[in-house]
């Protein structure tokens, strides 16, 4: 399952609560891999065929919050739909803002 990510060492948890104060950010990933200090927050549509932009903006929340319960960037994460094949999604691309 974790060759579809092209992270075949990763660890995953399912239903990872998330709280970020500094953003006013509570929410739970559907699965969060890791490898090493890296982490993927990963999102799941089953009845989509595309991501919408609240699915991404979700997915990017996420990963805001990641970054300040972790202390570590997280660079970017995956939206799965309906057709089961991940979609690698970039954060570094303008979306940050300051608190």
């Amino acid at each position: 399952m974790l060759f579809r990510y092209g992270l075949p060492g990763a660890d995953r948890a399912f239903d990872v609560e998330l709280s970020a104060p500094l953003w006013g950010l509570k929410g739970r990933i559907d699965l969060l891999l890791s490898l090493g200090l890296e982490v993927w927050p990963v999102e799941h549509k089953p009845r989509a065929s595309e991501p919408r932009k609240g699915d991404l903006l979700q997915l990017c929340a996420y990963g805001l919050a990641l970054e300040e319960m972790t202390g570590s960037s997280v660079r970017s994460g995956f939206w799965v739909g309906s057709c089961s094949t991940p979609q690698q999604v970039d954060f570094s691309c303008g979306a940050r803002g300051a608190p």
